[in-house]
């Protein structure tokens, strides 16, 4: 070959060189570019639905972050809200999608869950006393709400028992109350609490309030002036009171819960001059029932997140109808008309379940009325503490009046 061929072969194979050169460092940087923009799109799916509050899509994997690896320990069920623990930072790397579960040491992946909306969880049984109980799972661990299956993990749990349900005990886990079935665990005494636990609970029954701009209105006995009312609330808070819901009520005069021996339960009734009582009760932040006569007053005027609104009937509150005392026609109107009465006043206050009988009054005969409608307690005047066992169909009320003062009201309710 002579010196000029070689120049040509040389630089041909220079050029060659270089080009495969370039075009290496042009196929690195274009993959780097295109993982880049690959990486860019999958964290923008990711963080698109990392929010407060999702929703399962569909049944799911839970998973246990274990030797910096996403290991499955349980499923959840679709249409689960959960809340999501924003506090703990994405990391941008292989195992990105994976968010954590607030109050749970557990992960799911971000294609099982859309963005949600909160749901107000019930808290009232924080207020409850366990029971010396404990439940302890099997292996892995089913957890119910209301009868549906929520989630299952793949671990034992050993909790104090909080509720004593007909099929269900139910425990604290997650910051929130879940059920699981009395078959699939054991339990066991243990020691979870040394409160007072209330043996008996006052019911109060207020009706009317009023202060100077309408003081002339409201000349009855059963008339409280706001400064009264406000003492009693202030005994209440300054004392540790729980005041009770009405689903408190009843799971405590069932025996299937225990509540602190300060507890007390604040009735209003009618709906007549209500609503002062009521913004009072909303500015303390204390639970109480409005019984209310549907026909002329409607729950969207009284409810709230701290007062619930129950039956006193739709219109029934008339007196001389029946034989006897002030004649309320519980006692002996025909029962279809009762029942009519009842199934408009229960689909006006959202399916109610719990009754107040007009002026006090009942016999045999409107008790059986009340079951057939539905109704699962009612409430009497009586002056007498409710205790567990009671008969819920006439539970006793002590009637508040304008002069009871708070000594009077400490007596009652201590």
């Amino acid at each position: 070959m002579n010196k000029k061929k070689l120049i040509i072969v040389i630089l041909a194979i220079t050029v060659f060189s270089l080009s495969c050169t370039a075009y290496c460092f042009y196929r690195k940087d274009n993959i780097k570019l295109n993982k880049q923009e690959e990486e860019k799109v999958n964290y923008d799916k990711v963080t698109e639905k990392f929010s407060s509050y999702v929703i399962t899509n569909k049944q799911a994997k839970l998973y246990r972050l274990e030797d910096n690896k996403y290991i499955q320990k349980g499923t959840i069920e679709k249409d689960v809200t959960l809340t999501l623990d924003t506090e703990v930072e994405l990391i941008f790397d292989e195992n990105i999608g994976y968010f954590k579960i607030k109050d749970m040491n557990y992960f799911i992946h971000y294609t099982d869950v859309e963005i949600g909306e909160e749901i107000k969880k019930e808290d009232s049984y924080k207020n409850y006393i366990p029971f010396n109980d404990n439940v302890t799972t099997v292996d892995n661990t089913k957890f119910y709400n209301q009868g549906k299956l929520l989630f299952t993990l793949d671990e034992s749990v050993n909790l104090p028992i909080i509720i004593k349900d007909n099929d269900y005990y139910y425990v604290e886990y997650a910051n929130q109350l879940l059920g699981v079935k009395k078959d699939e665990v054991t339990t066991s005494y243990n020691p979870n609490n040394n409160g007072e636990i209330a043996n008996s609970i006052a019911a109060l029954n207020y009706h009317f309030f009023y202060d100077e701009s309408n003081k002339n209105e409201c000349q009855q006995v059963i008339c409280h002036h706001v400064d009264q009312f406000r003492s009693h609330l202030n005994y209440f808070r300054d004392n540790g009171f729980y005041t009770l819901k009405m689903k408190d009520m009843e799971l405590f005069v069932d025996g299937k819960i225990q509540l602190p021996k300060k507890s007390v339960l604040i009735t209003i009734d009618d709906g007549w001059l209500a609503e002062q009582g009521i913004a009072l009760l909303n500015e303390y932040k204390m639970n109480a029932t409005v019984f209310l006569i549907t026909y002329h007053y409607l729950p969207d005027r009284f409810v709230s997140e701290y007062v619930e609104a129950h039956s006193h009937g739709d219109n029934l509150h008339l007196q001389g109808e029946c034989p006897g005392g002030q004649g309320g026609p519980i006692k002996c109107y025909e029962e279809e008309k009762l029942l009519a009465d009842l199934k408009t006043s229960r689909e006006k206050l959202n399916g109610s379940t719990v009754f107040c009988y007009p002026f006090y009054e009942y016999n045999d005969y409107s008790i059986s009325v009340l079951q057939k409608a539905g109704f699962t307690m009612a409430f009497v005047g009586g002056n007498r503490k409710i205790k567990v066992g009671d008969n819920k169909m006439i539970l006793n009320r002590y009637p508040i009046v304008s002069s009871t003062s708070v000594n009077r009201l400490a007596q009652i309710v201590n």
